[in-house]
């Protein structure tokens, strides 16, 4: 943030998916992130055994991201590439099972309850209870 307003935030939608091989992927998502207006968006999954997984970080069309950092974290070794996406993957049906599968740190969203999967989910104050429980007092930085 540079000076006394900060930009509204982007919405983010983080997607995993499991390669099949050369620029193919399973159609079936190993997980994604909520796509809300706020400023950090995460996904999580396991292995049990070695894989290629791409993640796709994808933002509303004509937006713009000034900075971007992007974390990946294993418990085994692991080769982490980062490549700006010049043409969309093609997706298949697996042959196999999946070797991932999804996780969740911070809890989920039933997809049944999404109103539209392919738009963003608009910010809802009553979700947001550090703002509600703080705003009657002083709008400088909250301290947890």
């Amino acid at each position: 943030q540079v000076g006394s307003e900060r930009k509204p935030y982007i919405p983010l939608i983080m997607k995993v998916y499991e390669s099949l091989g050369s620029n193919m992927y399973s159609a079936h998502m190993v997980c994604r992130s909520n796509w809300i207006p706020t400023r950090d968006a995460m996904v999580a999954f396991q292995t049990a055994t070695g894989g290629v997984f791409k993640v796709i970080v994808e933002m509303p069309e004509h937006s713009q991201c000034d900075r971007l950092v992007i974390r990946c974290y294993s418990t085994s070794p692991a080769d982490f590439m980062v490549h700006p996406a010049m043409a969309k993957h093609v997706l298949a049906l697996p042959q196999a099972p999946p070797v991932a599968s999804r996780l969740s740190l911070v809890g989920t969203v039933d997809p049944a309850r999404l109103l539209r999967d392919d738009v963003p989910e608009p910010m809802s104050d009553d979700l947001d209870t550090i703002r509600r429980r703080h705003s009657g007092v002083h709008r400088s930085c909250v301290m947890m």
